[in-house]
């Protein structure tokens, strides 16, 4: 009976941080002011109010996509949400995927709420951002959250699974391909092995919570597959293709020439590989409580599965190049990253937190982070920008912190860790070894201190208060709320009256969320090169549409002619052509390239032009 007691407690007080956290997520995203999202795109096309072409690459895109994310946006809007509110909930999803693991995470392992609360604070003040390999890692929402809100809810099932709660666990992981397939085999390995071992050591007790975790999931692949059925099938393209484009051929140089998320990861990608998996194998290792000791080795396995992913990719991908096989590289395994700097970070602050001396030292951390820009006019900008603006010094610093704290001191077992981890960052990240040993030294001068347990009762709280504050004042200060300026508005009003409602206009290709702005389709815009890596079929009508507007093939050599000089230098006979081949009838461009078209609409910095 106590127990269950214990464990009601326990639930209500998790429940009411969340839902702290929550409250905060909203608050955040209504001061800062609603951002585009990536999937409102898609989910216009997918409802009709933005009608595509049916032969269009973007229709074909999402008539194969299997996105929990992309047809959920499309059931707000299928339900009334207007572009405010659509926004909004994935704003508010992108900024709850940045805090809530990190919370709970911290929290379970700090034994304290106040350093789940510091490790979500420190997720929000970027100190993640240096530690991304080549997939970026941006806590704060901006357009493209589906990467982000997958990796967050891979943690968060991780976190259900080192609990041992078997019903969130089963339930999470089996959501895991609705939400983001890419991001799903580490986890799907370690709940097979987790189940195994459980069926092993303590019976068979848990399946039932497992098996109703599992059905709770089957209803949402029903809805997937009803709203993918909505989706009108594409069609071929009212022209003809270049017969010797290759799909594969086109695969690989969009891959190894232009996409820059498939790279081979550098140096910081690998330490944070190593400092992921070392921090969770030394919780694991240094390790009182059983209940923890379990979570960490839950932690180290999952993240010796992402460190194995990643490495074994990078060494196939370094040996082959561009031989690499198409499949190795066409999941984005290199994400995976991402997830082992979140167990860095959750790992420090839990190993951070068992002595006075390391919550000091933590706390301290905290506080000149969210003080930093402060210093840039006593330290001066270049030393700034250099040392202090990405945040990484203070993960770094966090790793030694953990050292010192998690061994209890200047010890040889300590220093044995030390060794470990400083000795070969410093060979190839000297900045990050000098603050991973200022942290570690800090830490045990302040442990011979003989730090106060009743000043850090006070101290916590009150650190965590000034760095919110400091979050929400930086906020208000950035406001920007779905940007729509006078200038499009303008275009806005010029395509409802000259434009067809399914004809693609003409943009820059590093142009994005203009569709949003536009509420028009447009041919190209930056993310639909990207397509190609994740759908090859769909490359050579993606390459013809770049070689007949920009000039450009991905197949040979991409040593071209600026775009913009084949735009410059087109007449309007030339326009008028691909006018009728695509159905496009105006052209968006930068006001430094003047086009040989009617002037439609005049911007302060680009111009609509209108195809006669």
């Amino acid at each position: 009976m106590s127990e269950a007691l214990d464990n009601r407690a326990a639930f209500r007080q998790t429940a009411f941080h969340l839902g702290v956290w929550l409250g905060l997520s909203v608050a955040l995203v209504l001061l800062r002011g609603v951002r585009w999202d990536e999937n409102f795109e898609f989910a216009q096309l997918i409802t009709g109010q933005v009608p595509y072409p049916a032969w269009h690459p973007l229709h074909v895109y999402l008539a194969s996509a299997f996105s929990g994310q992309t047809h959920g946006m499309a059931q707000w809007l299928a339900w009334g949400a207007g572009e405010f509110l659509a926004n909004g909930l994935h704003n508010t999803a992108y900024l709850l995927g940045t805090v809530w693991p990190a919370y709970l995470l911290g929290a379970y392992l700090g034994r304290s709420p106040w350093w789940g609360h510091a490790a979500a604070i420190a997720m929000l003040q970027g100190w993640l951002l240096e530690f991304d390999g080549t997939y970026p890692h941006n806590p704060w929402p901006w357009i493209y959250s589906n990467g982000h809100i997958g990796t967050a809810w891979a943690i968060l099932s991780l976190y259900a699974l080192a609990r041992r709660h078997w019903f969130a666990a089963a339930w999470l992981a089996s959501m895991m391909p609705v939400v983001h397939i890419g991001q799903s085999p580490v986890l799907g390995l370690l709940c097979a092995g987790c189940a195994l071992h459980a069926l092993r050591h303590e019976g068979p007790g848990f399946i039932p919570r497992a098996l109703a975790g599992v059905a709770l999931a089957a209803p949402f692949y029903v809805w997937l597959w009803w709203r993918m059925s909505q989706i009108p099938p594409a069609i071929a393209p009212p022209f003809d293709i270049d017969p010797a484009a290759v799909p594969d051929a086109i695969w690989r140089g969009m891959v190894f020439h232009v996409d820059p998320h498939r790279r081979l990861p550098n140096i910081v990608g690998v330490i944070t590989l190593a400092g992921g998996l070392g921090l969770t194998v030394f919780g694991w290792r240094t390790e009182t409580d059983a209940a923890r000791r379990r979570a960490y080795a839950t932690l180290a396995l999952y993240a010796a599965g992402c460190t194995a992913i990643v490495l074994g990719t990078m060494a196939v991908h370094a040996a082959l190049r561009e031989d690499t096989p198409r499949m190795l590289l066409q999941w984005l395994p290199y994400r995976m990253l991402n997830h082992n700097a979140i167990l860095l970070l959750v790992s420090g602050i839990g190993l951070a937190s068992r002595t006075h001396a390391g919550r000091a030292a933590a706390l301290a951390l905290l506080l000149t982070a969210a003080l930093r820009p402060f210093f840039q006019p006593l330290l001066g900008e270049a030393f700034y920008h250099r040392y202090l603006f990405a945040g990484d010094a203070f993960l770094y610093a966090l790793f030694g912190v953990a050292l010192s704290s998690g061994a209890q001191g200047f010890g040889k077992t300590s220093l044995v860790w030390l060794a470990a981890g400083v000795l070969p960052l410093a060979i190839v990240h000297q900045f990050g070894a000098a603050c991973l040993l200022g942290g570690y030294v800090l830490t045990g001068m302040l442990h011979r201190c003989l730090v106060p347990a009743d000043w850090q009762r006070a101290a916590v709280p009150a650190v965590l208060a000034i760095a919110l504050l400091l979050l929400v004042r930086n906020e208000m200060a950035h406001r920007s709320h779905l940007e729509r300026n006078a200038f499009e508005a303008a275009v806005l009003a010029e395509l409802d009256a000259h434009a067809p409602a399914e004809a693609p206009i003409f943009l820059p290709p590093e142009t994005y969320a203009e569709q949003a702005k536009i509420h028009h389709p447009v041919l190209i815009d930056a993310c639909t090169s990207s397509h190609i890596t994740y759908m090859p079929a769909n490359g050579p009508l993606i390459q013809q549409i770049f070689e007949d507007v920009y000039g450009l093939r991905f197949d040979r050599d991409l040593k071209n002619p600026h775009w913009t000089e084949i735009w410059r230098d087109r007449t309007a006979e030339e326009w008028h052509a691909l006018s009728a081949k695509f159905g496009g009838t105006h052209v968006l461009m930068y006001n430094n390239v003047e086009l040989h078209l009617p002037v439609a609409v005049q911007g302060d910095d680009e111009t609509l032009y209108r195809i006669p």
